[in-house]
């Protein structure tokens, strides 16, 4: 079979009952983009809390929490993609 045949063609019938819908499938999105968004808030309370823990108690910020910071600046950019 070429490519574009075996791109259009089902690996199998779906159940007897079961009508396909490819055109406009149920999802879940909106759960994922809701617990990412809680999940995210908390990391950034968490990550705040560390970083002025690490400036103000131990007046020593290492590498290790700028690449803590630089990992939450950069998993903002989850919750964008998943709209």
């Amino acid at each position: 079979m070429t490519p574009d045949m075996l791109a259009n063609t089902p690996s199998m019938m779906p159940p007897d009952g079961v009508i396909p819908n490819f055109i406009n499938p149920p999802t879940h999105s909106h759960w994922a983009t809701a617990v990412v968004g809680v999940f995210l808030g908390l990391m950034l309370v968490m990550l705040s809390a560390r970083l002025l823990c690490r400036a103000i108690v131990v007046k020593n910020i290492g590498i290790d929490d700028w690449s803590a910071l630089a990992a939450g600046v950069r998993s903002q950019d989850v919750l964008i993609s998943l709209d």
